[in-house]
């Protein structure tokens, strides 16, 4: 589970802007047989309770093809007959928010617009119509048009 939140983490940072801790949240839902035993669910808990603190803070290897040292014991476990519980890793990105104060931070403009996280890829890709769509650097210019617009609509209906 450490493993997964350090390469998420480090998923976060590549962005370009990154994407601050306090937007994104991982958490690992317990994949559990319908109706379990109290012992299942002592044993799922104790399986998540294996490494003591100064184990789990150990650096982990990302980003490679080499494995890590939790995957090697992950094996060796395996190997022991020790089988882990399943999780879910359930990842929940919080939407950007003008009015509040981390977020405002992130940018450098007066209206404060939503920004365009880059990927390490240097593609910008959105969430549209139930699935993942890859924007074109004319469909960026036309989202960043369309709220520039926005923005000084409410400002210029203010006054």
């Amino acid at each position: 589970m450490d493993h997964m939140r350090v390469s998420i983490q480090d998923a976060m940072n590549n962005f370009q802007p990154s994407v601050p801790p306090h937007r994104w949240k991982l958490e690992f839902v317990p994949v559990v047989e319908e109706n379990p035993s109290p012992q299942e669910l002592k044993n799922l808990y104790l399986s998540s309770e294996k490494y003591a603190e100064s184990e789990r803070q150990r650096s982990h290897v990302i980003g490679t093809y080499n494995y890590c040292w939790c995957d090697k014991d992950a094996v060796a476990a395996f190997n022991n007959g020790h089988i882990h519980g399943d999780y879910v890793a359930e990842i929940v990105v919080h939407p950007w928010e003008s009015s509040n104060p981390l977020d405002s931070q992130m940018v450098g403009t007066k209206t404060k617009l939503h920004p365009i996280h880059e990927c390490d890829d240097h593609k910008v890709y959105i969430r549209q119509n139930a699935s993942v769509k890859c924007l074109t650097l004319q469909e960026v210019i036309e989202l960043t048009k369309s709220q520039v617009k926005s923005y000084y609509a409410r400002v210029m209906g203010q006054h």
